[in-house]
């Protein structure tokens, strides 16, 4: 894919230029004989215009208050911009069953300002961006889009933004939809824009023939949409069959169903690599889930909030690698059963932890523990959960011979547990310790709630018990290492 973004790109050398227009470059609209009165046909003059910009290679037409009416598409030159006086104040509106604007492939640079783009009916499309080929570099801002069959398409939009933009009572909000075989769209991003009352979702994907890719949502709402068949569609799609989008984000959102009976507000299929994090989901029938077809996979759901969901928060039947943890769930359930897929609570994050360190081995005797000196005194732990892996190395100076008992080796870092009253076998090589009559081997033993090494030995016939404090020599030498739970 990365190689068809190339080729995008080197279509047209217009994207590698500034995302604005140069400065100096304002058309007030009036000239061209724009007129706001809601009921003038401005087709030609709206072609007036965008051939004056299409020749100084764009450049700004500003609006003033008012309605716009048109009927055909608005077909905006590489580097213009339309920006009115605001949102509700500026109105585009369309009367015929087409595009209404249009930033077409092979250009660059255009933009939607602090306007709104009205269409008739739920007829046509408002803004497509793409069309046979690729075009990027857009900004849309502070604008409203309301009244098309579809608000927004997606055809093949490269490194496009769109702020604080409105996509309200629309057949579908936006929608993917390529606009040939091998289309797609990638590093689009929606940062605080509104999806509502759009009939058919406030996301949807008609036509995604192969991924798209790095599509972000940040601080979005997306509301009351699907009322036209809310058991059929959710208010976010993104796949019409296996192809979706591969790097996602989905941060800060806020859902809410808004009527009876909900709709899902997200379904997963064909979302690859990316997260859906810190979100609030009101009264959702399922929140977040697969449905058939096009399975998800690698995604990590965090720092959400469910509350009110009718069915279930979370269902991930077939999908891999989906992982869930530091959600509020609100009492509903999730069913996460896919390959390596699941739910963590922080306690397991917890128990994942990995650390480090060196501790002291001391030789001490079971009934009196002795006060030696050392010529070595090393020890070093690894912990992963709750498994620690400890080495030792212990050479002795001098022998305090007041110790008294079996030998024993202290200081342990973590005291081991006590499940199921099993000790843990300890590795132990030594010289200069002496073997009890018919024994031949040492060991040591962790028991369970202990922070010692109990040190023992055995032979064949010969059961296992303590090996007495006596049994050392002066510059003794004793290596060990073990695996215990902690």
């Amino acid at each position: 894919m990365l190689s068809g973004v190339a080729l995008g790109a080197a279509a047209f050398p217009g994207l590698s230029a500034a995302a604005s227009p140069a400065p100096g470059t304002s058309l007030d609209g009036g000239q061209f004989g724009l007129s706001g009165d809601g009921s003038t046909s401005n087709d030609a003059h709206f072609a007036a215009a965008f051939a004056t910009l299409e020749r100084q290679s764009g450049g700004v037409l500003r609006l003033a208050p008012g309605t716009y009416q048109f009927s055909q598409p608005l077909v905006l030159p590489g580097g213009t911009v339309i920006e009115g006086a605001g949102m509700a104040v500026t109105t585009l509106r369309c009367t015929g069953d087409v595009v209404g604007v249009s930033f077409s492939s092979n250009r660059s640079r255009c933009g939607l300002r602090a306007l709104s783009l009205e269409g008739s009916g739920k007829k046509g499309t408002g803004l497509q961006i793409g069309d046979h080929d690729f075009t990027g570099n857009h900004h849309v801002r502070d604008v409203l889009i309301r009244d098309w069959a579809v608000g927004c398409r997606l055809a093949g939009a490269l490194w496009t933004t769109f702020d604080s933009v409105t996509f309200d009572g629309n057949g579908r909000g936006l929608d993917f939809n390529a606009g040939w075989s091998s289309g797609y769209s990638t590093t689009v991003a929606f940062r605080q824009c509104v999806f509502s009352a759009n009939d058919y979702g406030g996301v949807t994907a008609s036509h995604t023939p192969i991924m798209s890719s790095s599509i972000s949502w940040l601080g979005c709402t997306i509301e009351r949409n699907c009322r036209a068949d809310p058991a059929r569609y959710p208010q976010m799609a993104f796949a019409s069959g296996d192809y979706g989008i591969s790097g996602f984000v989905i941060d800060g959102c806020y859902f809410e169903a808004g009527g009876k009976p909900p709709p899902d507000a997200i379904h997963v299929n064909g979302l690859r690599c990316g997260s859906i994090s810190n979100c609030n989901f009101y009264d959702s029938a399922y929140a977040i889930r697969d449905t058939a077809g096009g399975a998800a996979s690698y995604i990590a759901i965090f720092g959400n909030r469910f509350v009110g969901s009718t069915v279930q928060n979370l269902r991930f039947e077939r999908d891999t690698e989906i992982i869930a943890y530091c959600n509020a769930d609100g009492g509903a359930t999730s069913t996460l059963s896919g390959p390596r897929s699941g739910s963590l609570a922080a306690a397991a994050l917890h128990s994942q932890a990995v650390n480090e360190g060196y501790w002291a081995p001391t030789l001490v005797g079971s009934v009196h523990a002795g006060a030696h000196t050392y010529l070595k005194q090393t020890g070093h732990y690894s912990r992963i959960g709750n498994q620690l892996t400890i080495h030792a190395h212990v050479v002795m100076d001098r022998i305090d011979r007041a110790m008294r008992g079996n030998l024993l080796i202290g200081g342990l870092p973590v005291i081991s547990a006590g499940r199921c009253g099993l000790s843990a076998v300890v590795s132990i090589s030594a010289s200069g310790l002496s073997h009890t009559s018919g024994c031949s081997s040492f060991h040591g033993l962790i028991a369970p709630n202990a922070t010692t090494v109990d040190i023992v030995e055995g032979g064949s016939g010969m059961r296992r018990s303590g090996v007495p404090a006596a049994n050392i020599g002066a510059g003794a030498e004793l290596m060990l290492s073990a695996t215990y739970v902690v």
